[in-house]
């Protein structure tokens, strides 16, 4: 598990709380009490890489992927039938990067 990548937020009312660590996604809720939090997986959004989170009242929407997917995916915490869908124009290794170290550049910003 890649720690590096993991999405933590927490809702507006401080009641919920996700974390997001590739593909694994989970909710805390905090108890009526107030004492203690329950886990729940976010079901519908298994198996999605989830690349942003944004804390909307006390509720939470999701931007997430499956890898390749043809288009992004916005979800909510809060139903299994929000969706919507969004075009991805960019494929997977379509875009390629030359990246050249060169000693003994001059103040032109070219080689001697």
């Amino acid at each position: 598990m890649d720690k590096r990548n993991a999405i933590c937020k927490i809702s507006n009312d401080f009641s919920k709380a996700i974390l997001s660590v590739q593909n694994e996604n989970f909710m805390l809720t905090k108890d009526e009490e107030g004492d203690e939090y329950t886990q729940k997986t976010i079901g519908w959004i298994k198996d999605k890489k989830v690349t942003f989170v944004i804390a909307v009242k006390n509720d939470f929407i999701f931007i997430c992927h499956k890898d390749y997917d043809q288009n992004l995916d916005i979800e909510s915490s809060a139903s299994e039938d929000f969706k919507i869908m969004i075009d991805r124009n960019i494929e997977p290794g379509i875009l390629t990067v030359l990246d050249v170290a060169q000693d003994g550049i001059d103040e032109s910003g070219f080689g001697n």
